[in-house]
């Protein structure tokens, strides 16, 4: 720096004003006036933020600083630089990832009106949205039933849910239809214990490893 020692101190003075404003900012008087942001970001966007200004208060500081002062101000700028560009790569590759996926097994609800029904619906739409899942109604299905008689009442989970007089479901090991009819079960049961008894027996294992 050229000049006295008084010159010398007001120019060092400034700079450490102006690098402390830029970085950390300058305290208010009234502080209930100040927002809070919209956004919440993340550390890493936060700390991209700070970099970004700290790099431009440099820039402005090489600008005014002289030849002596601006190789300081050059290295500086180059960690900066490779700081930023380690913390956009991590934030490019957290963009990018995928979405991990998770499965959950069949649930079956039973409720005693319309109203319920709905209100059931909703609640666990919301639920099972908060956990980043969603319910595809294509695969579920509705049975309504309205003084021993099937109803045709439709619900919908974004999507109309098929009811059993479009599609038969199975629910505990039971399927429904629009028959309601035990008589079929129990035929549907002996034809599936016939052919897993057979299906047992066509395999090469020793009779006591069968049972």
């Amino acid at each position: 720096m050229k000049g006295g020692v008084e010159k010398k101190l007001d120019k060092i003075w400034e700079i450490i004003y102006s690098y402390g404003a830029e970085r950390f900012g300058v305290k208010s008087g009234n502080l209930k006036l100040q927002k809070e942001p919209a956004h919440l970001k993340s550390r890493r966007q936060r700390e991209i933020e700070r970099l970004v200004k700290e790099r431009r208060c440099l820039r402005k500081q090489w600008k005014k600083a002289a030849e002596a002062e601006r190789k300081g101000l050059e290295a500086l700028q180059g960690d900066l630089k490779q700081c930023l560009a380690t913390l956009r790569r991590a934030e490019c590759l957290r963009k990018q990832h995928k979405k991990k996926e998770a499965y959950m097994d069949d649930m079956t609800t039973i409720t005693t009106t319309r109203a319920c029904t709905k209100r059931l619906l909703d609640k666990l739409q919301k639920n099972i949205q908060w956990a980043r899942m969603e319910i595809k109604p294509i695969k579920s299905g509705s049975i309504s039933i309205v003084k021993g008689q099937l109803a045709n009442e439709r619900f919908h989970i974004n999507e109309p849910v098929p009811t059993i007089l479009e599609k038969p479901i199975e629910s505990l090991g039971r399927w429904y239809s629009a028959e309601l009819k035990d008589s079929k079960q129990v035929e549907q049961l002996k034809q599936d214990t016939i052919s897993g008894l057979r299906q047992i027996n066509s395999t090469a294992l020793p009779g006591k490893l069968k049972l």
